[in-house]
């Protein structure tokens, strides 16, 4: 029911961003492998940043157990980031700005 609601917007939200993602990334390099290298290599730093960052603040009381209402706020916040990630590297006209809001 409802509680599958968030689940099931997050998980297709994801499909759609990331799935555009990695079209959107051969066309800011511009057929340039090198700028497509450093592109691939901010979302593999921003992947693994990301999580390691989120999970400092929604630690729950018990240990290795998260809070559910942050979770959702993490999850919520996180797809509002990468809407304005999206919004800065549609703008961008440079490799430096592009990777920047990759990250």
């Amino acid at each position: 029911g409802s509680r599958l609601q968030p689940l099931v917007f997050l998980k297709s939200a994801g499909c759609i961003l990331w799935g555009s993602s990695d079209v959107l990334n051969v066309v800011f390099a511009a057929g340039d492998e090198f700028d497509l290298g450093c592109i691939f290599a901010a979302v593999g730093v921003g992947c693994l940043v990301g999580p390691q960052a989120a999970e400092r603040f929604i630690k729950g009381r018990a240990p290795g157990e998260p809070d559910p209402r942050l979770m959702v706020w993490a999850c919520g916040l996180s797809v509002l980031l990468v809407s304005v990630s999206f919004l800065g590297m549609s703008i961008s006209a440079s490799l430096g700005n592009i990777i920047f809001f990759t990250l």
